[in-house]
């Protein structure tokens, strides 16, 4: 409310319970792209606009598809309950996480709110939410949220006795990364998407409402924000299925351990190289990238692990177990020949009388050697690297 108020004094009009029913966008000619013009609401009132920002929460997908823009993200029942009252619990209770158990606790009244980011989630409304269920509720789920409830218990025993006061189950939208999905959408220019937040929209309010900002007056971001660039997503991003079954695992790895180079195991198989089988066949280890299907290591055939991720027994201070694999890789590259299956890299031609000179602008290194493939940064207007 303090942010609308502000707002409206420095002269935004807000209006509440209107429905957009189209972005009004005109074509680019040569571009395959578009820009952003409007705007037209339900009583067929069209606002003119350089800018348009969705900020459609989990109704962005489908709001954003009706412009032809890609934004990724669907929803997924999510849980919490309130409890009577529990001996010790007082205002000044501290917010708790048990990452552990996936849940977190927090005081409410003389008693406790429970909550958490399952591992196994429950997706809803594959193809679309609903229009008007900003304020309603699903069918509460015991037996789901009992994976939950069962290691709260464990943390707080006194929960074994407690009584539940209010079960909510309501929507919220998750990402195929967990990373919430901000900038310019590339297939339109003008056009700003601000979504997809993964249930800590507060707590990135200020950054992301702060560098969207930026975004639009100054052209860029002053910051690295790739990692929530909505450019990161890719066509196959757009299949309802695989949106589904990602956002299934995506949900428990708010609390789940963050290791490195942790692969997901959802939503796989998507795009692989014609020399797929091949790999597999000589005990390839897949990760995936941008979709593919792309090798991280060779298993040797006499090695008795088969598993590729990490071992339940593994600890922080021992090496990867596919460390001795990726060395010997190493080695018989430096000292022969190895072959790399590049699919899964984009390929750009450049051509033209002022080819060599453009790229030689574009890139850290000397590219004009004839002969060689030449490993390179490209860069942007500001000298930092772009890819």
């Amino acid at each position: 409310m303090a942010f609308a108020k502000g707002a409206r004094m420095n002269g935004a009009t807000i209006a509440e319970g209107v429905n957009v029913t189209e972005f009004r966008t005109a074509n680019l000619r040569g571009t395959g792209t578009s820009k952003v013009l409007g705007v037209t609401t339900e009583d067929g009132t069209q606002i003119d606009a350089d800018y348009v920002v969705l900020c459609g929460g989990q109704w962005s997908r489908q709001m954003a598809k009706t412009a032809k823009i890609n934004v990724p993200l669907h929803s997924c029942e999510h849980f919490y309950v309130t409890t009577n009252t529990l001996p010790g619990v007082h205002p000044g209770l501290p917010v708790y996480r048990d990452n552990d158990s996936f849940t977190y606790f927090r005081e409410w009244g003389t008693g406790l709110l429970v909550g958490g980011f399952e591992p196994e989630a429950k997706p809803i409304w594959t193809e679309g939410v609903p229009p008007n269920f900003e304020f309603n509720l699903l069918p509460d789920d015991y037996d789901h949220f009992m994976q939950i409830w069962d290691g709260a218990a464990h943390r707080i025993p006194c929960l074994e006795e407690a009584e539940i006061n209010t079960f909510v189950n309501g929507p919220e939208s998750f990402t195929t990364d967990n990373q919430y999905i901000l900038g310019e959408a590339p297939e339109c220019r003008g056009f700003f998407v601000a979504a997809g937040f993964n249930s800590a929209g507060i707590a990135n309010a200020a950054g992301a409402g702060s560098t969207l900002a930026e975004w639009i007056t100054e052209g860029a971001p002053s910051s690295d924000v790739w990692g929530v660039d909505i450019r990161r997503f890719g066509g196959f991003h757009r299949s309802p299925m695989f949106l589904r079954d990602r956002v299934k695992e995506v949900l428990g790895m708010h609390y789940a351990m963050p290791w490195p180079r942790k692969e997901l195991e959802s939503a796989r198989g998507l795009r692989r190289s014609p020399l797929y089988p091949a790999h597999a066949e000589k005990g390839a280890v897949f990760g995936q990238r941008y979709g593919w299907e792309r090798v991280n290591y060779f298993m040797p055939p006499d090695h008795p692990a088969t598993d590729p991720t990490i071992p339940e027994t593994h600890t922080v201070d021992q090496p990867p177990h596919w460390l001795p694999f990726v060395q010997e890789e190493h080695r018989h590259t430096r000292s022969k020949v190895s072959l790399f299956d590049v699919t899964s890299f984009a390929k750009l031609m450049v051509q033209g009388p002022d080819a060599e000179v453009v790229m030689q602008r574009l890139c850290s290194a000397d590219v004009s050697e004839i002969g060689k493939c030449v490993y390179t940064g490209m860069l942007n207007e500001h000298g930092g690297y772009a890819s």
